[in-house]
């Protein structure tokens, strides 16, 4: 059975009005799954489950993410150290507020 189904194929529209329809109700249909099935996948995901949404980074899992692109050759080291420092500075000013 999919999302489109409309049965056993004996009822189905004939006119061209019928089939623009259906056409449109099959695309709703479909959004309206996807949209169900990225909402539930998204709370299951998540790391709060009060809320739902995402847990933020320490300023130690991004420097360490960071350092892991420099390892593999994606960012350069020069990069990196312009990211730590980023990442340094945006923890000092939040310790100041």
């Amino acid at each position: 059975m999919t999302a489109t189904t409309v049965g056993y194929g004996d009822i189905s529209p004939h006119t061209i009005l019928g089939r623009i329809t259906a056409v449109i109700l099959m695309f709703n249909g479909i959004g309206l799954i996807s949209a169900l099935t990225s909402a539930v996948t998204m709370y299951l995901a998540s790391d709060d489950p009060d809320t739902g949404a995402p847990q933020a980074m320490s300023i130690a899992d991004e420097i360490r993410q960071f350092h892991d692109l420099a390892d593999d050759g994606i960012i350069t080291a020069s990069e990196f150290e312009q990211q730590k420092r980023r990442l340094l500075a945006l923890n000092q000013a939040d310790r100041e507020d």
